[in-house]
């Protein structure tokens, strides 16, 4: 819960330091220190709904800062052909189908001891095992899905390959 207190312009100034250096590494009681107030006092002063703000928006700031090189990696990964991040370019551009089955889990388990598998339960499971799908196959399709999605990312957005180089 934090502290109802109202802080000066100067302890605002304290705390925006404060949570620079701390995510810098820094502990809190090297930056009490430097600040000449009690370990206790910063824990106060950042403990506060302006405190909690303060630190809200330097993450924010971080996140923010971080995102540009997210995307620049991620792009450059793509494009030396990395299958896993075809697959997050594709996802988080959208661009994949929701494949996402939903499993309805029935509690036959204790009838399942008790009485063994039926004919139907057992042709059910045989059907799934003979799936003629197979991971590698699966794997195929979505790399192929996801070059043909990326295609036509570059298509829309009117850049080549070669200018995200």
């Amino acid at each position: 819960m934090a502290i109802q207190r109202s802080l000066t312009e100067k302890q605002r100034e304290f705390l925006r330091e404060y949570v620079q250096r701390s995510s810098q590494g820094e502990t809190d009681t090297a930056i009490a220190k430097d600040f000449g107030i009690s370990r206790k006092t910063l824990w106060e002063w950042k403990n506060t709904d302006t405190g909690k703000q303060i630190q809200r928006e330097h993450q924010e700031k971080l996140l923010d800062e971080a995102i540009p090189v997210f995307n620049r990696v991620l792009i450059e990964k793509v494009n030396i052909g990395s299958y896993k991040h075809m697959e997050l370019f594709a996802k988080i551009r959208e661009l994949l189908p929701n494949t996402k089955q939903e499993l309805t889990i029935e509690n036959k388990g204790s009838e399942i001891v008790q009485k063994g598998l039926d004919t139907n339960e057992l042709a059910r499971i045989e059907k799934l095992l003979q799936d003629d799908t197979s991971e590698e196959k699966k794997e195929d399709s979505l790399q192929q899905h996801v070059e043909k999605s990326v295609n036509v990312f570059y298509e829309n957005t009117g850049k080549k390959q070669q200018e995200l180089h």
